[in-house]
C-alpha cells in the first residue's frame, strides 16, 4: 500500500505539473490545485465547487503503486451536472519521481484537451436554443466546420465573419474565419469571393496573433485549402512548432502541408508524433487518412489500405478518405502502378466539390 501521506504528495505534484501542461493549450484558462482544494474542504458538491471557483471542468484523480512504479486514475467532471464524462488510466515506472510525475502529466493533458474539446463543440451543436454569446458561437461554428457538410461550413463560416465584426483583432476569430472560408471555398458551399476572404482573414490573424500557435495552426490550414503559398505555410507551422513542439493542431496542419509539397516521409512522422502524443484526438481520423496518402505517396498501397479503412471507420464523412481508400484497394496493374504524387493531392482538393457531388 502506498502511505497516505505519499500518496497525497504525488497526487499535489502530479496536479501541478498537469496545470501547467494544460496552461500551455491557449483555449483553457486552468484553475490551480490549490485554489479548487481550498473550495473543497468540506462537505461540499462537485457543482458547488465548480460554481465557486468559476470552472466549467473539474478534473479528480487517485495515485496507486504499481510494481516500482505508479498507476494514476484521472476523471473529467462537468461541474454544472456532476456528471462524470471521461476516465483515464496511466501508468509510469521511471524511477526518478519528478520524471514520472512529468511524464504523466504530459501524457494526460493532450487527453484531457481532446475530451473537453469535444464535450464544449457537441454542447453547442446539440442546442436548439439561438448562441447566447460569442463564446458559445465560436464553439458552435468550430463543431460545424468540423462536420464537412457545405450548409454546416458555410453556417460556420458566418458565424466566425461575425465574430470578426465585433472584434476585428481577435486571432482567434480571425483564424476560425480563414479557416472556415477556406474549407467553403474548397467545398463549394459559399461564392468564388471565399477564398479572397480567407487569405485577407489569414494576413490579419498573423499580424495580430503571431505568437498564438492556435491561430498559427489555422492559419496555415487556410492557406492549404485556399490554394496559397504552401512554403508560407509551411514556414508558420515551423514557427508555431517552435513555440509549441507538441501542439497537435499544428502538427495536423504540418502533416497536409507536406503532403501537399511532395514530403511523405515527414508528413507521416508529424502525424504518428500527433497520434503518439494523443491517441484519442479528435482529428485522429484525418491523420489516419494523411497517413494513408504518406504511404501511397512512398508506393506502400497495402500499409495504406488499411489507414484509409481505419480512418473511414472513425472519420466516414471525410471525402479525402474515401478517394484514398478507392486508390489504395484499385487492382493491380501491369506495370504496377506509380506512387501518387502531391500534385494528384493537390489537384483533388481543387475538384473537392465534384468528389462530393458524384458520391451523393
Amino acid at each position: 500500500m502506498m502511505d497516505a501521506r505519499l500518496n497525497e504528495w504525488c497526487g499535489v505534484a502530479i496536479s501541478e505539473a498537469l496545470a501547467l501542461c494544460l496552461s500551455e493549450v491557449p483555449q483553457l484558462l486552468v484553475i490551480s490545485h490549490s485554489t479548487t482544494a481550498e473550495a473543497a474542504r468540506g462537505e461540499v458538491s462537485r457543482i458547488e465547487i465548480a460554481k465557486s471557483v468559476g470552472a466549467r471542468y473539474l478534473i479528480d484523480g487517485s495515485c496507486f503503486p504499481h510494481e516500482e512504479g505508479l498507476r494514476v486514475i484521472v476523471k473529467i467532471v462537468d461541474g454544472e451536472t456532476s456528471e462524470q464524462i471521461w476516465t483515464g488510466e496511466f501508468v509510469n515506472t521511471q524511477a526518478d519521481v519528478v520524471s514520472r510525475e512529468r511524464a504523466i502529466a504530459a501524457s494526460v493533458a493532450p487527453q484531457i484537451w481532446t475530451v473537453i474539446d469535444t464535450s464544449e463543440r457537441r454542447r453547442f451543436l446539440s442546442r436548439v436554443t439561438p448562441v447566447r454569446s460569442n463564446y458559445e458561437k465560436y464553439w458552435k461554428a468550430n463543431a460545424l466546420y468540423r462536420t464537412w457538410q457545405k450548409d454546416d461550413v458555410a453556417t460556420a463560416a458566418q458565424m466566425a465573419a461575425e465574430l470578426v465584426e465585433l472584434d476585428p483583432a481577435c486571432p482567434w476569430a480571425l483564424s476560425l474565419a480563414a479557416l472556415t472560408h477556406a474549407l467553403a471555398h474548397v467545398l463549394g458551399a459559399l461564392p468564388a469571393e471565399a477564398r479572397d476572404r480567407a487569405l485577407g482573414y489569414c494576413e490579419t490573424g498573423i499580424r495580430v496573433g503571431g505568437d498564438n500557435v492556435e491561430t498559427l495552426g489555422y492559419c496555415a490550414g487556410a492557406l492549404l485549402l485556399a490554394g496559397g503559398d504552401l512554403e508560407r505555410a509551411g514556414r508558420i507551422v515551423d514557427g508555431a512548432l517552435l513555440i509549441l513542439p507538441d501542439h497537435q493542431p499544428t502538427l495536423f496542419w504540418g502533416g497536409w502541408g507536406d503532403l501537399l509539397r511532395g514530403e511523405p516521409a515527414r508528413a507521416r512522422q508529424r502525424f504518428e508524433t500527433a497520434l503518439r502524443i494523443n491517441p484519442a484526438s479528435g482529428a485522429r481520423g484525418q491523420m489516419l487518412c494523411g497517413i494513408g496518402y504518406a504511404r501511397m505517396m512512398e508506393g506502400q498501397f497495402v500499409e495504406a489500405a488499411a489507414d484509409f479503412a481505419r480512418s473511414l471507420l472513425i472519420a466516414p464523412n471525410f471525402p479525402l478518405a474515401e478517394l484514398g481508400s478507392k486508390l489504395a484497394t484499385a487492382e493491380e496493374t501491369d506495370p504496377p502502378r506509380e506512387p501518387v504524387s502531391a500534385a494528384f493531392l493537390r489537384t483533388a482538393l481543387e475538384n473537392l466539390p465534384a468528389i462530393l457531388q458524384a458520391r451523393s
